[in-house]
């Protein structure tokens, strides 16, 4: 699926969750922050994309980092000084895993079509929104696995990764 697909397919699928949980439990979505709701939307519907150098993620992508950099180097001619370092530093970090890790090729589906990746990014998302944008921005993301036919490589990466992890930890023989 391409980028427009996932947006409207999540759009659709979180629409009629919105309206099953509006006439069953009179939870009003709109309530939340609509900025947030739709950068979350748009982000975690298209965010196991971004391993894929041509893809639309990618391009946001880059375009966060080097914004990013921007503000660190004018946090350098003010009195945040460390705050610019630290954020020329995530920014150059950001550029380099990215960097390394998106390709252009069918075989991207790597570390971010994960359901782990799904996770950690969702839990960032909570700290800078709220618990109900991190659900769903989750599941957006679940959506976007789901509608890429990609559950099961999804699983055995995930497996691979914790048990590789809890390895190197000496958690796992």
């Amino acid at each position: 699926m391409n980028s427009k697909s996932h947006l409207v397919l999540n759009v659709v699928i979180l629409g009629v969750i919105f309206i099953l949980l509006y006439f069953l439990f009179g939870w009003n979505i709109l309530n939340l922050n609509l900025v947030h709701l739709i950068i979350a939307v748009y982000i975690f519907s298209n965010l196991p994309d971004i391993d894929n150098a041509k893809s639309k993620m990618s391009k946001t992508f880059f375009i966060f980092y080097i914004v990013l950099g921007l503000f660190g180097i004018s946090n350098l001619f003010s009195a945040n000084i460390l705050v610019g370092l630290l954020q020329i530093a995530v920014a150059l970090i950001l550029g380099y895993y990215h960097n390394v890790v998106a390709e252009d090729s069918k075989q991207h589906r790597k570390f971010p079509h994960t359901f782990t990746f799904g996770v950690f990014t969702s839990f960032i998302l909570w700290f800078f929104t709220s618990f109900a944008i991190f659900l769903i921005g989750l599941l957006c993301f679940i959506l976007h696995i789901i509608a890429d036919n990609h559950i099961h490589n999804a699983l055995k990466r995930d497996i691979r990764f914790w048990t590789n992890l809890l390895r190197k930890n000496s958690l796992v023989r």
